[in-house]
């Protein structure tokens, strides 16, 4: 499973004021009165973090997120340029910083902590357990839009499998302006989360919703429309976990996040097999399919599609080095 977060920027530097302990994790006695550097801040929490089972980068990339956010991009490069300068620090930041870091040494991922998260460019709200897009999935999204770009018009309307956050959807739409998006995923919270991010963006006109999941047979929903509608492209990043492989996700993941958006049979391909056997039916003749699939996965998807009925109709376009499979019917 991929990192939840990037690589963290430089420790932050200096706090002063006063903190509210609105409890104690582990015993760990949260300074009431805290005046020093934050350095020191930092320190301190870096030890709650490590006690909690966070590894040091990782608490590290929270920490600066957590600063930029409560204290604002320019005050916290402020920070992390003068360690040892005094910052004004009102104690409502404090009190919000220290709430957030023990939501973190809960492991709570930082996108639920924060509500939102940036994803190519976009600000999108999060909330649990709907399934927090993956700095990876950018580069899937890199690769739709090239296609896109150079298919001159030919790409109308583009089926989203499982949009989750709305991430995919809502990107490739703000970067194309004559595609139509659908979007599916079988959980009502994804799907009212992709609502109210295509609002927030100003992406509704072109981006449709829907409560539904891709079966072999297509689309099981309520709106009879959408296993009529022929697609130009499918994308989607689907589960691709396999199920014996819960016990090496990292607790953020297998606490919080929705365990149907991660998780997908024995080799972590039942989802994968809908999508190609329900394309037959909704991909037009020369459409393509964008998946993003496990590193061990696309030597699995090239048999299954040499085994299955009408496998005459597929061809494997590519697969971009890490996991990114692309095939056309």
């Amino acid at each position: 499973m991929q990192r939840l977060l990037p690589s963290p920027l430089a420790a932050l530097a200096t706090l002063a004021g006063e903190v509210v302990c609105s409890g104690c994790l582990h015993n760990c006695g949260i300074m009431r009165q805290f005046s020093s550097s934050a350095a020191q801040f930092t320190s301190h929490w870096m030890r709650i973090f490590a006690r909690a089972g966070i590894d040091a980068e990782e608490a590290k990339a929270s920490l600066n997120c957590f600063f930029s956010s409560v204290l604002g991009r320019r005050r916290a490069l402020e920070i992390q340029a003068h360690p040892d300068s005094t910052v004004s620090i009102l104690p409502s930041e404090l009190n919000k910083l220290n709430d957030y870091c023990w939501r973190r040494a809960q492991r709570l991922p930082v996108q639920y902590i924060l509500g939102k998260w940036s994803f190519h460019g976009i600000y999108l709200k999060m909330c649990p357990p709907v399934f927090i897009p993956r700095p990876e999935t950018e580069g899937l999204v890199d690769i739709v839009l090239s296609h896109i770009n150079r298919s001159e018009n030919e790409v109308g309307h583009v089926l989203d499998i499982g949009c989750g956050t709305g991430a995919i959807c809502l990107t490739l739409a703000s970067r194309t302006s004559k595609v139509h998006y659908t979007a599916i995923d079988k959980s009502p919270m994804s799907v009212r989360l992709t609502e109210e991010n295509s609002s927030q963006l100003g992406l509704r006109e072109r981006v449709s919703c829907y409560l539904a999941e891709a079966t072999p047979n297509g689309l099981k929903c309520s709106e009879p429309d959408l296993n009529r509608s022929i697609y130009d492209a499918i994308v989607s990043n689907p589960p691709y976990i396999a199920i014996q492989e819960s016990n090496t996700i990292e607790p953020e993941v297998l606490k919080h996040e929705d365990h149907t958006a991660l998780f997908a049979g024995f080799d972590g391909l039942d989802v994968v097999r809908s999508i190609l056997r329900m394309s037959r039916r909704l991909l037009r003749v020369g459409g393509h399919i964008f998946l993003e699939v496990g590193l061990l996965h696309p030597p699995l998807i090239r048999a299954m599609l040499a085994a299955q009925e009408h496998s005459h109709l597929f061809k494997l376009v590519g697969c971009v080095p890490r996991f990114h499979f692309t095939a056309t019917v």
